[in-house]
């Protein structure tokens, strides 16, 4: 089994209105919907395929039906969901498959027609397996940033917000498997910047092997195809972009990295540097995006896979912690709280990693990661939230699920002996 699960998650959503197209990546922060395709599209450098579309929409004033579709190279595939007026909840395409080369881009269309009202996206993901099934491959997005400031560098955490940081320890993120990175992307919608502008990667502290540079005015795609990162168990990872001397502003719309493991894992990451959680409340985050305060109603958050995989190595930067309470993170499996759990007593901060535990988590089984805080004084300041799955040992991986059609909207799946009973949308 060599799938991966491409998650794009936004805490307080993300809306569309009516006579609009517009397009998103597939993986990372969920930014604002973009107009122009080009500043969304994900490097496919593996061939294989894509399938098993989910959307959660938490809210749809729209009079007219809302399409959503996963593109191939600025064409529709035949993967696609559709909201009729005033639709919300999940919404699956476990039918239909995409099949891309390995020159190939990736996003996702959301089309309405002329009405009246806009809908409202949490969360997107899909699965992808590559042609090559030695191979597990995963991509990062980064929301665009823009840049103004002569000389000077700052960082972002692995698929992180449009909010950079100065301090590069916020930023970093420890690695849990054995991966390769490579083809870095990224595209520039607008450049005033008279000097050159660096974006990358950086590892242990040190400029990585991929970048591109934007020279004076340069914008559109730029890839790096011929470096790698070889990343291990312990290395830390990051973006970075470093702005040359003279002045004008530097626009990018998005980054990308592509990650390949030979040992069926894949990762998670949720973050925005230096973001503040106080007492008295409970968060749910989608397994990769936007850390900005979300809000406590976990079906904003989860996303159902459609294979299974475990859950593990929880962590969790805290960059200052002025709590007089105990935080908790936490894997939710299913809609229960996992054994895979990561806690901060008074004043704790820095990097901490469940190493130990695991969950398994199964077809049309919800996830998703919560945060604890209960009532008290002061708050926690969370820089990222990972995790990463893992395909290689779990029981029912390979073993194709056998659905049998009880009535309009639920289906029995039966994966290893266990019968799931799953309500489609």
């Amino acid at each position: 089994m060599s799938k991966s699960l491409n998650v794009n998650g936004e805490a307080w959503g993300r809306a569309v209105g009516q006579g609009q197209t517009r397009y998103v990546g597939i993986t990372g922060p969920m930014p604002i919907f973009q107009s122009t395709e080009g500043a969304t599209e994900t490097p496919v450098r593996e061939a294989g395929v894509f399938n098993n579309l989910y959307i959660y929409v938490a809210s749809n004033s729209a009079n007219i039906s809302s399409v959503i579709t996963l593109r191939k190279s600025r064409a529709d595939t035949s993967v696609t969901v559709t909201y009729t007026s005033g639709q919300t909840g999940v919404k699956q395409d476990t039918s239909n498959t995409a099949t891309y080369a390995n020159t190939d881009e990736a996003d996702y269309s959301i089309v309405l027609a002329a009405g009246s009202g806009d809908i409202n996206f949490r969360v997107l993901g899909i699965e992808f397996a590559p042609t090559d099934t030695t191979k597990t491959i995963q991509w990062a997005g980064w929301t665009g940033t823009g840049l103004s400031t002569a000389s000077t560098t700052v960082y972002k955490s692995i698929g992180g917000s449009n909010t950079t940081t100065a301090t590069e320890a916020d930023a970093k993120y420890r690695i849990r498997g054995t991966f390769t990175a490579s083809n870095f992307y990224a595209t520039v919608s607008s450049n005033g910047r008279t000097t050159d502008t660096t974006v990358g990667m950086r590892k242990n502290g040190a400029a990585g092997n991929m970048s591109v540079i934007y020279t004076s005015g340069q914008t559109g795609a730029k890839e790096d195809t011929s470096n790698t990162d070889s990343l291990v168990a312990g290395d830390d990872y990051n973006l970075y972009y470093t702005t040359s001397t003279g002045g004008g502003t530097w626009q990018s719309s998005r980054e990308y990295v592509q990650f390949s493991s030979t040992a069926n894992q894949f990762i998670f990451s949720v973050a925005r540097p230096a973001q503040a959680f106080g007492a008295a409340n409970t968060w749910y985050f989608p397994l990769c995006g936007d850390l900005s305060v979300p809000g406590n109603q976990e079906a904003n958050a989860q996303i159902y896979p459609e294979f299974e995989f475990t859950a593990k190595e929880l962590e969790t930067y805290v960059s200052a912690n002025s709590a007089s309470f105990t935080s908790t993170f936490t894997i939710r499996d299913g809609g229960a709280d996992s054994s895979v759990t990561i806690s901060y007593t008074t004043g704790q901060t820095g990097l901490k990693t469940d190493s130990t535990n695991t969950a398994t988590i199964g077809v049309d089984q919800n996830i998703s990661t919560k945060l604890a805080t209960p009532a008290g004084s002061g708050s926690i300041t969370i820089g990222w939230v990972g995790s990463m799955g893992e395909t290689a040992g779990v029981a029912g991986a390979v073993t194709p699920a056998r659905t049998m059609r009880l009535f309009e909207g639920f289906s029995i799946k039966l994966i290893s002996g266990r019968v799931i009973l799953h309500q489609k949308q």
